[in-house]
């Protein structure tokens, strides 16, 4: 059976987690509904038990016209300390196949002062993580697979390939088409401003040609139509964006390396930057990597 863990969040859109949960087949699926509140907001102990029950009381009222529609959904309200830990905890011990959880955006200075909970999930999640965003829905919306056209080891090549297994899984789910998009750094390909030099601007169009190659093989291997390719020039986290925004993308299906040792605390930082920019839901997968 499949599991979804779904976190709530109290100042995003109820009616957004509904319909979420509206676009996942029924049949086969168990849900698990939850809130996290921290002891600090309650006076004392009285006081947070009373808080638990009003929250158990929210949650059973906010899922009850899906159970009604025939939706395996329960309910939990839990206490936490450090809040991606007690979700990652609660997920391990659902046997959730999934995390659904609100997309939260944050100013410079609070991504610089803090590390949001959104990127503790990407960075220790071990299940796939749906962030949500205010779209009322993305039913029939098209599905953005964000790939590593510049890679040649086995690694990403193998990451590339489960971003595009997931993306097809989603379009079927949501009944839209997927697209692939690959940002490129021209600057880095030429070594300087390519336009004031004929060689320079020979090697960047000839790096280009060789990532639309790769780019038209890769479509035609996995069943995605040539005209939904997108190379565009920029910081990944700019043209991932600027494409989703162009395309009206629903969900973006992002992928990530979990590395071990030193490299593993700079995991995700192009994830957090699309994160933070993105308009529609984004989809993280994460494979583990140990070539450190």
């Amino acid at each position: 059976m499949r599991k979804i863990l779904i976190v709530t969040d109290p100042d995003f859109s109820n009616e957004v987690t509904l319909d979420r949960i509206r676009e996942v087949p029924k049949e086969g699926t168990l849900f698990r509904v939850e809130h996290y509140l921290t002891p600090t907001h309650a006076k004392d102990g009285s006081a947070f038990s009373k808080a638990i029950q009003e929250k158990r009381d929210w949650l059973n009222q906010l899922v009850a016209p899906l159970v009604a529609e025939g939706f395996n959904i329960k309910t939990g309200v839990h206490a936490y300390g450090k809040l991606h830990e007690t979700i990652i905890a609660n997920a391990v011990d659902f046997g959730a196949d999934y995390i659904f959880k609100p997309l939260r955006h944050h100013s410079t200075l609070r991504r610089l002062m803090y590390t949001s909970t959104d990127w503790n999930l990407i960075r220790f999640c071990p299940c796939p993580l749906l962030l949500l965003s205010e779209k009322s829905q993305v039913h029939g919306k098209p599905v953005l697979a964000t790939l590593d056209l510049e890679t040649r080891d086995e690694p990403h090549k193998r990451l590339n390939k489960i971003v595009l297994e997931r993306a097809h899984a989603l379009s079927d789910l949501i009944g839209g088409e997927v697209h692939i998009v690959n940002a490129y750094n021209m600057v880095t390909v030429a070594g300087g401003d390519a336009s004031l030099d004929p060689l320079k601007y020979e090697v960047v169009q000839g790096r280009r040609d060789e990532y639309l190659k790769k780019a038209k093989s890769i479509a035609e291997a996995n069943g995605v139509s040539i005209e939904n390719i997108h190379l565009e020039e920029g910081a990944p986290e700019m043209v991932v964006n600027h494409v989703a925004e162009s395309l009206g993308a629903g969900i973006i299906v992002l992928g990530t390396m979990a590395r071990t040792g030193v490299s593993g605390m700079f995991i995700g930082n192009t994830a957090e930057s699309v994160l933070e920019g993105a308009n529609c839901d984004v989809f993280v997968i994460k494979q583990q990597d140990t070539s450190d």
